[in-house]
């Protein structure tokens, strides 16, 4: 009897072991992955992506979560390598199980998670990366910057219309993002383009090159998109040889690194970039600069705007019961006029935004607008 006994207990509790191991598991809480280059080459943006999220997280955990669900921000430093970037994204997937990802601040690193996010059926929304190629990446791929292309296209049309260039050279990296503007703006550009010369990720000599150009065909001006860490050197260097000439660039350069690396070789340089601003008016973004200055002591930029409406757009799917995968999908692309800090969000059938631009200029250490494009 007593064997009987011994043999039931323990087939009870077996039974008991595997309905817990199989059973769902109710959530307990909603983790994002924070993908984000907080050293190296695009540590600026990388931070202002981190802290946009984390401001996000603090608000929504403060107000009762999601559904009574604290959200957990899990988070990665990719060292601005695109491979530590993949490493990370894999991590966050497979060990910390989120429901999202924020962050693959370059394009470089977009790109090459954006096949795990399709295999895995992992959502990852970018902030900041704006490559034209990312639009194709797949169903599982967002972003809540708009793409680059339009940009360098208002630009090009700047140039010209308003300039009134003829004759441009195209000096940029040999990478996914400086690659879609330089093509965006050579495929808009009525005029000539005189030259093209590109560079790898890790130089820091452009004088060789820059000389080059000092010495070819003569041009109106040089379009050199990129970051405020590259393009400050590139001004600087370009002036220490003798290259003065006017210069167009991205938005990736609205950032206070370029005056640090530039001064005052940075004033006038003309480019297209977001319309957001610290000084709008308007009640979501006002609140928004107001809590980022307080929370961090520093000025939010567009990018940190842009991951911190990112959070808030993916609570309001949550709060929908669309936690991930292909129900999360589908409540994104369901996202209509989103009133965020960074403008209205509405999701296109490719997982794009279109947000209003403007032409701005470096004049007084300062980012300033010109007009409308």
């Amino acid at each position: 009897m007593k064997k009987k006994i011994v043999v039931i207990l323990v087939l009870v509790v077996a039974f008991v072991t595997g309905v817990i191991l199989f059973m769902p598991q109710r959530e307990n809480e909603l983790r994002i992955g924070g993908i984000y280059p907080l050293t190296g080459r695009a540590a600026t943006f990388g931070v202002w992506a981190q802290n946009g999220v984390q401001l996000a997280v603090e608000e929504i955990n403060s107000n009762g979560g999601v559904k009574g669900l604290p959200i957990r921000h899990v988070v990665i430093d990719t060292q601005s390598e695109v491979q530590m970037a993949v490493t990370a994204f894999q991590k966050v997937i497979s060990v910390d199980k989120v429901h999202a990802s924020i962050g693959f601040v370059s394009s470089g690193e977009a790109m090459a998670c954006a096949p795990l996010a399709e295999r895995y059926k992992s959502v990852m929304i970018t902030p900041v990366a704006g490559a034209e190629n990312l639009r194709s990446a797949g169903d599982f791929v967002f972003r809540t910057r708009e793409n680059s292309g339009p940009q360098a296209v208002a630009l090009a049309e700047y140039a010209q219309g308003t300039l009134g260039l003829q004759r441009v050279a195209l000096f940029y990296e040999n990478a996914d993002n400086a690659i879609a503007y330089a093509e965006a703006f050579a495929s808009s550009f009525k005029g000539q383009v005189v030259a093209r010369l590109t560079y790898e990720q890790d130089t820091y000599d452009f004088k060789p090159m820059l000389l080059r150009l000092k010495n070819g065909p003569p041009f109106d001006a040089v379009y050199a998109p990129g970051i405020s860490t590259q393009i400050g050197m590139i001004l600087r260097q370009a002036s220490e040889i003798g290259l003065n000439t006017r210069w167009l660039s991205s938005a990736g350069i609205e950032d206070p690194k370029l005056f640090e690396l530039a001064g005052d070789r940075a004033e006038g340089v003309i480019y297209v970039a977001s319309s957001f601003h610290v000084d709008s008016t308007h009640p979501r973004t006002r609140a928004f600069v107001d809590s980022y200055r307080k929370r961090f002591n520093d000025d939010p930029s567009v990018y940190a705007a842009n991951a911190y409406d990112t959070v808030y757009i993916l609570a309001e799917a949550w709060q929908a019961g669309a936690l991930s995968g292909e129900l999360l999908v589908k409540a994104l692309y369901k996202i209509r006029d989103f009133d965020g800090a960074s403008g209205r969000i509405t999701f296109d059938q490719d997982g794009e935004v279109m947000k209003p631009s403007v032409v701005k200029m470096v004049a007084g250490r300062n980012f300033i607008p010109v007009e409308k494009p």
